[in-house]
């Protein structure tokens, strides 16, 4: 589906001296099948994962590469690759693949990436191409000279390009895992498993350096004035004297812990590791370290683990496991660093979604002269909510920007694993007993809006009701000290499970009864359906009641471990340990379905025809009759736990904060043109679409011979699009249009 625009007198795409079109307003002229967008429910499994938190994401980062006018480069799993003009204005690129990516670099102005599976892509600006590698094992690392480019990974692999296009495959004597490599002085030195050190000058001869030490394994090498810096395991590290490699200084920082990454900055050094990132300073021949992640600097880095280090000129780059980009300033060269990230909504593992419809009252006003006028609007909001470990609830009205929730004052340490409810009730489960509660209340929120009419400011308060249900949580005392996972309810009870066979009902979410459910099990799951309850949990246990009150066992026809269990879609479907999936229609009568993967499926959730699974690892499969399956490659390898849709969209969650979404419909409209250059001089276009919407914008200037001029995605939750281009905007009479994928 494409959208093409033409120009009109008023809004003129020709330039100055080009031809004016008669028509005093856009010409929107859709190219191709003149049959519309594909309907809603056409989506499907063609899925675009995006990051929600962490933001920009959550990919490990385990390399960076930079150059002069060129743009910054970080790689990580899931064939993650993200690319900057200026930090931190990070924006995913496709690479075609889902395999690991693990080193980059610049030959010259173009782009070289290496990974999993011999993995190689290139690029001369943003679009990646594969290349040939001849190699199946993983490249960890890739450096380049002016004019060459080697790649290392396991087994010993070295392969040797001019162009990153085409590979030659060398050897360095020994079948050592390389884990590092770095040109420097030149020569290109790898590094390795077994404190393995080689050099050479033209990446096919290479000769075995001696660094003294022995017994552990190098990871990282860079270039510093007298040659390279190697660091390793438990603090270990080895700077070479001179440029030819003849002779080492050894040493390890007081850490037991494995160093990744370093880098030289002038005469000075920076190292880090898991938990660990030192500064160091040479003082009458001696190393001297300090922590940049003490807490008592003023701006202190984050103690998290790093994987990689860089330098642009101006500042210090890292990447770390966990995605954060991390960066460092400094005033001047004896200045401490500065450092600055984006801090994630939340870091602890996600157990429990659910959407909420929140009813609410907004007021706005609006000025005619210095006149107010007010409007209210009590449209309800639809609100995502999550629970888990640290007592971390977390909200977001559209699945891109989230808040940390106000967890109870006396839930310090708790783990929630379960949530559910209904309309206007909301309870978390968690850890030793702890119930939270969130309800519909309303708390004031007071706005000053303005106006300046002539000398005069007219200023008005509005007062607003925020709802907090789904935001703000108290404690409720459950009774119990087992574990408790699992929450449903229906319109007259609410029943929790837990650890121990554990389970309570409760009519008003407050007042918590226990009862006699014949297990001693861990209970993990829970829904309400049409026949009543059903909790699921360890051993295939599978538990049913009609009221409540009474529970009796169904066989299950399975020993492993039942995690949740959904009423969906006119059926009830039990999910848990190695692939297992089981439907009902009844809750007695129990059907085993096969699936695509044997991992832990953790939950299920049904939207818009299709059954969507998640578990270990970052799988995800999708369904439409739960019998044939589709796995989908995410963006991440971490455990997802918990899935839920609203809108047009899928959220799944799980550890370490990590927040997925993608859209679950097909995009019901194209991408709008609002504006666009008119004159030479002008670079400013406005699109109006939809968040998470992606297009390419070309241009022509005789409509047979399209230039594509950039793959966009608009971000924002309201579905604008500002973007300065940087081509010129030139010649006259150039014709713009929208490309859909």
């Amino acid at each position: 589906m494409n959208t093409l625009v033409l120009s009109s007198k008023e809004a003129c795409a020709f330039g100055p001296t080009g031809q004016w079109w008669s028509w005093h307003r856009f010409l929107l002229i859709l190219l191709g099948a003149m049959v519309g967008l594909p309907k809603a429910n056409a989506q499907g499994t063609n899925l675009t994962w995006h990051w929600s938190n962490p933001a920009p994401f959550g990919n490990s980062i385990t390399d960076l590469a930079w150059r002069t006018n060129r743009l910054y480069l970080a790689v990580g799993d899931r064939g993650a690759l993200w690319v900057a003009d200026t930090l931190p204005d990070w924006r995913r690129v496709k690479t075609g693949t889902s395999v690991a990516l693990r080193g980059a670099t610049y030959l010259g102005d173009r782009a070289i990436v290496v990974g999993e599976s011999g993995t190689i892509l290139w690029s001369d600006g943003e679009v990646f191409q594969s290349a040939v590698s001849g190699t199946t094992q993983w490249l960890e690392s890739v450096a380049a000279s002016t004019n060459r480019v080697v790649a290392v990974g396991d087994g010993g692999t070295v392969l040797v390009s001019t162009n990153g296009v085409e590979w030659t495959a060398a050897s360095v004597g020994k079948t050592n895992n390389l884990t590092s490599i770095t040109y420097a002085s030149g020569l290109f030195v790898a590094v390795g498993d077994a404190a393995f050190v080689a050099s050479s000058a033209d990446g096919l001869s290479w000769t075995v350096r001696n660094t003294g030490r022995s017994g552990f394994n190098w990871y990282r090498v860079a270039p510093v004035s007298t040659g390279v810096m190697i660091v390793g395991d438990a603090g270990n590290y080895a700077i070479s004297r001179t440029t030819q490699l003849l002779q080492w200084d050894a040493g390890r920082i007081s850490t037991t812990n494995a160093l990744t990454a370093v880098l030289a900055i002038g005469n000075e050094r920076l190292v880090a590791g898991s938990g660990e990132l030192r500064f160091g300073v040479s003082l009458f021949g001696n190393w001297v370290w300090s922590s940049e992640a003490n807490s008592l600097r003023a701006n202190p880095a984050p103690l998290v683990t790093y994987q990689c280090l860089l330098w642009d000129g101006q500042q210090v780059v890292a990447g770390t496991r966990n995605g954060l980009i991390v960066t460092g300033t400094r005033s001047s060269t004896l200045a401490g660093f500065n450092w600055s990230y984006t801090e994630p909504t939340g870091i602890a593992a996600i157990w429990d979604s659910l959407v909420l419809t929140v009813p609410g009252t907004n007021v706005s006003v609006a000025f005619t002269g210095a006149v107010p006028t007010f409007t209210t609007n009590t449209q309800p909001q639809t609100l995502r909510v999550t629970a888990g470990e640290w007592a971390q609830f977390m909200d977001s009205p559209d699945g891109k920007n989230w808040n940390r929730g106000l967890a109870p004052a006396s839930a310090s340490g708790v783990n929630y694993y379960g949530l559910g409810g209904r309309s206007n009730w909301v309870v978390a489960a968690g850890s030793s007993g702890a119930l939270a509660l969130s309800r519909t209340d309303y708390a004031p929120l007071v706005s000053t809006n303005s106006v300046t009419n002539g000398t005069q400011v007219v200023r008005v308060l509005i007062t607003n009701q925020v709802n907090t249900l789904g935001i703000a949580w108290e404690a409720i005392a459950s009774g119990v000290t087992a574990d408790l996972r699992a929450v449903c309810a229906n319109s007259n009870l609410f029943v929790v499970a837990g650890s121990s066979g554990a389970l309570l009902t409760s009519p008003d979410a407050r007042s918590w009864t226990r009862r006699t459910s014949g297990s001693t099990a861990i209970l993990s799951g829970a829904t309400e359906w049409p026949g009543g309850f059903l909790v699921s949990g360890q051993n295939g246990t599978l538990l049913s009641s009609a009221n409540g009150t009474n529970w009796s066992s169904r066989p299950s026809g399975t020993s492993r471990w039942l995690w949740r269990v959904r009423w969906l879609s006119g059926r009830l479907v039990a999910v848990g340990e190695a692939g297992t999936v089981l439907t009902s229609t009844d809750g007695v009568v129990w059907s085993a379905r096969s699936t695509v993967s044997t991992t832990w499926w953790n939950d299920v959730a049904w939207y818009s025809g299709w059954f969507c699974l998640v578990g270990d690892g970052g799988v995800v499969a999708l369904s439409q009759d739960l019998l044939n399956w589709v796995e989908m490659p995410t963006v991440t390898t971490r455990n997802l736990y918990t899935v839920s849709a609203a809108t047009d969209q899928w959220i799944v969650a799980g550890t370490g904060g990590a927040i997925l979404r993608a859209r679950a419909t097909a995009f019901d409209a194209p991408v709008q043109i609002l504006n666009y250059p008119k004159t030479p001089e002008d670079s400013l276009f406005l699109f109006g679409g939809q968040m998470d919407q992606t297009f390419r914008l070309e241009r022509s200037v005789d409509l047979q011979n399209w230039q594509d001029a950039t793959d966009l995605e608009i971000s924002d939750p309201e579905g604008v699009l500002l973007l300065l281009d940087p081509t010129t905007n030139a010649p006259n009479g150039q014709f713009f249009r929208v490309v859909h994928p």
